[in-house]
């Protein structure tokens, strides 16, 4: 009788908790990822289609164009003491096991999306998450692209038309040579940043791109290969879960039935 009473209760327990994960993942889907107070300061996001490439369109054409997309449609931010407001910090209804690694390792509290469609349709992101959203986008596209980290800034490196180029969508900039010839002669990607107003900021770049030795690498290579896989089981599993519980809660239900006609 005991035992029957404690494989009820382990049952209703996985069935409840099943249909509530179920349940905040289908709201997740509903309200997507991107945080609602951005509405009120960026237009929203591009339909999917808008990033393929179109007939006729170079490489040149086609990264510029998409580069500005994102320019334009994302806030070029990250208010880390605002995480949860803007969707920083991954609530628990996008998916809930990027939720509970935030509550354990601090490396997710301020998390970085790795596959650029959920990076780029949350909205949000400082030079390294627009940079590996345009890198995921170009190779989407078959262009060969890589994460290029600079002293204190990151940039994309592409091959377009047969020739590597620089682009910045932080600063929505391309810049029409390779990082060796850019490292050598810093001054020479000033030009390319001409319509920023600042002439501090502009300073800066170019302190940026001074040092050298800069290595492109992928996402992976960025990110690191245990977040970037995790982040992929993860939302596998967001679903996998939750089907798991409710398929054993009616298992042991129909135990429990099988048990009860026997006796």
């Amino acid at each position: 009788m005991r035992f029957s009473r404690t494989v009820q209760a382990i049952a209703f327990s996985l069935f409840i908790c099943g249909v509530g994960l179920l349940t905040l993942n289908f709201y997740g889907v509903a309200v997507g990822p991107r945080p609602s107070v951005l509405s009120r300061v960026i237009p929203e996001p591009a339909p999917r289609g808008s990033f393929k490439k179109t007939t006729g369109e170079s490489d040149v054409e086609y990264a510029t164009r998409v580069m500005n997309l994102i320019y334009r449609t994302m806030s070029r931010s990250w208010p880390v003491r605002r995480s949860d407001l803007y969707n920083l910090r991954i609530p628990p209804y996008e998916n809930f096991l990027l939720y509970l690694a935030s509550c354990f390792f601090p490396s997710y509290l301020n998390y970085e999306f790795c596959d650029w469609r959920k990076g780029y349709e949350r909205g949000v992101g400082q030079c390294s998450q627009m940079s590996m959203i345009l890198v995921g986008v170009l190779r989407w596209q078959g262009i060969d692209a890589f994460v290029l980290p600079l002293d204190g800034h990151v940039v994309v490196d592409a091959e377009l038309d047969g020739k590597r180029q620089i682009l910045d969508p932080y600063f929505d900039v391309r810049i029409p040579f390779d990082i060796n010839r850019v490292e050598k002669f810093p001054s020479i990607a000033l030009p390319c940043y001409a319509k920023l107003s600042n002439e501090a900021t502009k300073n800066k770049l170019l302190a940026i791109f001074a040092p050298p030795n800069f290595q492109p690498v992928s996402i992976k290579g960025y990110a690191g290969w245990r977040t970037l896989y995790f982040e992929k089981t993860s939302y596998i599993l967001k679903w996998v879960l939750p089907m798991a519980m409710l398929a054993t809660a009616c298992l042991l239900r129909s135990a429990k039935k099988k048990r009860k006609s026997t006796i």
